[in-house]
């Protein structure tokens, strides 16, 4: 289903930047979990209050139940998602193939800055961490 405004319509600022590039950092860290990151999409999606929402799902023909297996294991993809902007090589304005970039997402390559991910990453607090690891202990 295609979501409204389309990715392409969404505002550059102040959502385009942050959001891509956590959505990206988010669907590469899920490879810690299991999930190939083809096996996986994601996109963007701005309520009419202006309130941004990442928005997870299935690239697989019929789902696989990916997005939801990454739900329950928020932190490890977490931890993996900050782990790639926080080490990757490339300068912190920017974004590479070995942090965010993919072909599936070239056409929010200019948007993506890896810098920005590592610092909304970084401002994670290790409780907010914690109380994930929680929550999915409390789930099995």
């Amino acid at each position: 289903t295609q979501l409204w405004p389309p990715a392409t319509a969404l505002p550059k600022a102040p959502y385009g930047a942050l959001g891509w590039s956590v959505l990206y950092a988010i669907l590469n860290g899920a490879r810690e979990v299991g999930v190939a990151p083809t096996d996986i999409d994601g996109t963007l999606r701005i309520t009419g209050q202006g309130v941004a929402t990442l928005v997870l799902f299935d690239a697989v023909p019929g789902g696989a139940g990916h997005a939801i297996h990454i739900s329950r294991h928020l932190p490890q993809t977490f931890r993996a998602a900050y782990d790639l902007v926080a080490n990757c090589e490339c300068g912190p304005e920017t974004s590479c193939y070995s942090c965010l970039r993919s072909y599936n997402n070239q056409q929010h390559h200019d948007e993506m800055v890896r810098g920005l991910a590592r610092r909304c990453w970084a401002r994670c607090s290790a409780s907010t961490l914690a109380r994930s690891a929680m929550m999915e202990r409390l789930r099995r």
